[in-house]
Order: C-alpha cells, then sequence, then structure tokens
C-alpha cells in the first residue's frame, strides 16, 4: 500500500512540474503584483515539490507525510486567495495543492474536513 501511494504521489508531483512550467510562460495584463505574487508562490511550490520527492522515495512515514500535508494546505489556502483574483493559472494550482493535501489526508488517515474554497 505504502508504495501504491509513493507512485501516485511521485506521479502527481511530476504533473505540478509541468504546471509549474507553463504557467511560468502565462502573462495576465493589468495584474502584476497577482501575478508576481503567484510567480512566487508557484516557484516555491516547485520546489516544495522538488524537494518532496526525494523524501517519498527515501521513506514514507506518518511524521513525513503529515509535514508534507500541512505544508500542502498552506499552499492550498494562499492558491485559493489567489484564485479569487482571477488569474489563469491560479486555480490550476488550487486544484493541484487540494488533490495533494486530500490524497495525503486519505493516506495518513486524516478525518475529511469540508473544503471552504
Amino acid at each position: 500500500m505504502i508504495n501504491k501511494n509513493r507512485v501516485l504521489l511521485l506521479k502527481w508531483l511530476k504533473i505540478t512540474n509541468f504546471c509549474y512550467n507553463q504557467g511560468t510562460k502565462m502573462r495576465g495584463e493589468g495584474q502584476v503584483l497577482v501575478w508576481e505574487q503567484l510567480e512566487l508562490y508557484a516557484e516555491n511550490y516547485h520546489r516544495f515539490t522538488l524537494e518532496v520527492m526525494p523524501l517519498l522515495e527515501e521513506s514514507c512515514d506518518q511524521e513525513t507525510l503529515l509535514q508534507i500535508y500541512k505544508t500542502a494546505r498552506h499552499y492550498q489556502r494562499a492558491f485559493a486567495e489567489l484564485a479569487r483574483e482571477e488569474t489563469e493559472i491560479s486555480p490550476l494550482y488550487l486544484r493541484l495543492s487540494i488533490t495533494l493535501a486530500d490524497t495525503l489526508q486519505k493516506i495518513i488517515g486524516l478525518p475529511e474536513m469540508p473544503s471552504t474554497y
């Protein structure tokens, strides 16, 4: 079960990295500050996912998964705020962060929480 979960998370992380590379090429007019903030979060989120991959390959213990989950929830809230600004790519990052947090929540066995986004 742990290996299957690890494979699913690694696939998800590769998709996230692809979206980052595509998203940084997009530009919206009139929303420079929002885009700069989104790019900063996207870059940090991308870095986070790159740091997570080796952790999942080395160990997939509950403590590691819980730390990753907490960070994913942080980004989920940040992307939810940016998605309200109607940029093209922020809803995609919001969906990706929700998917990661939900997947980790199920793997860890945390109770489901209603989404407010």
